[in-house]
């Protein structure tokens, strides 16, 4: 414990979850292709692209929220978030939950819930000692995720019948709700820091209307919207989140173009990555219903074929339906 507590590696909540996020992006692609060719023996559920989209979102967004979220709360309470043993113990929790993933035994899907409960104690417990209320929002979104991937699993386990992909949804649109924080607190203070006299303020009231553009993208699907009503909630969405950076940023970048050219243009990476998360949404409706037309065209001019298919690969129009989430991560 002595060694945990002196390594570099467990001093600060973002490094062992950067490095995981990293390494599961990797090796992710590999065993959810040897799945998908039978490698693993039959696992049917696990062939649904849900899954994939599960451990993006659960997984490895998460990891990376997690140390976002670590490193963030350690500077605005000025309290320390878990180090040492504490972090490696919830960097475990993490790893154990990637196995029950690709497991069927139901006692993975608490696993891989207690995960995001770990991690809202850790951040909880700074935040209610420095009275920093304004931030105990990430506390519930953190529960409402693990509720989220409690209930993916139980569905997908039949345990209870509900639709898997709403709760992916909601996973999706938590990670680009932190994306929108972190773009309207965080930018400006590393723009701040990086360029001198670039004095970037945060505009409160257009952060608020871009956070409320994505609260209303995550309650559309729960209501019940129509996708188009969803695809147009989505473009809003991004529109607004630009509108913020270049309000914020740009007219910042703007007086530094010379000698911190490279300091601006790494503004904009953070925009266009956000900004294409909550557009391609609604690219991603289109995609999938020209998909479902030539899949439903080629059954009736092939109807044994067709049969064939659905025999080997389940119902495959309501995968393709599922199938939006996919340009998304």
């Amino acid at each position: 414990m002595t060694a945990m507590r002196s390594s570099a590696l467990w001093a600060l909540g973002f490094r062992p979850f950067y490095l995981l996020a990293g390494a599961y992006a990797v090796v992710s692609v590999a065993i959810w292709a040897a799945e998908f060719a039978g490698a693993f023996g039959a696992h049917p559920w696990l062939r649904n692209p849900l899954w994939h989209a599960h451990e993006m979102i659960f997984g490895y967004a998460f990891a990376v929220v997690t140390g976002f979220l670590f490193t963030a709360v350690r500077n605005w309470t000025g309290l320390p978030t878990p180090t040492g043993t504490p972090l490696a113990a919830i960097a475990a929790l993490w790893v154990a939950g990637r196995f029950a993933a690709y497991s069927s035994a139901l006692p993975g899907a608490f696993v891989d819930a207690a995960f995001a409960l770990a991690v809202a104690a850790g951040i909880g417990v700074p935040l209610v000692r420095s009275r920093n209320h304004r931030n105990l929002f990430f506390v519930v979104l953190l529960v409402g995720l693990s509720t989220a991937n409690l209930c993916f699993h139980l569905a997908a386990r039949g345990v209870i019948d509900l639709p898997l992909r709403g709760f992916v949804y909601f996973g999706l649109d938590a990670v680009l709700f932190v994306m929108v924080v972190m773009a309207g607190r965080v930018v400006p203070m590393f723009t701040n820091n990086g360029v001198p006299g670039a004095r970037a303020t945060r505009m409160v009231p257009v952060e608020h209307v871009a956070l409320g553009s994505v609260l209303a993208l995550a309650a559309a699907p729960l209501l019940g919207a129509a996708d188009n009503i969803v695809a147009v909630l989505a473009l809003l969405a991004a529109a607004l989140a630009r509108v913020h950076i270049v309000l914020v940023h740009d007219r910042t970048a703007a007086r530094h173009m010379g000698r911190h050219r490279a300091a601006a243009d790494a503004q904009q990476e953070v925009p266009v990555f956000l900004g294409g998360h909550v557009g391609v949404k609604a690219q991603a409706l289109q995609q999938a219903a020209a998909v479902g037309q030539a899949v439903q065209r080629d059954e009736v001019a092939h109807p044994q074929a067709g049969q064939l298919q659905r025999a080997q690969t389940g119902d495959l129009p309501a995968q393709l339906r599922d199938a939006r989430l996919l340009p998304v991560l």
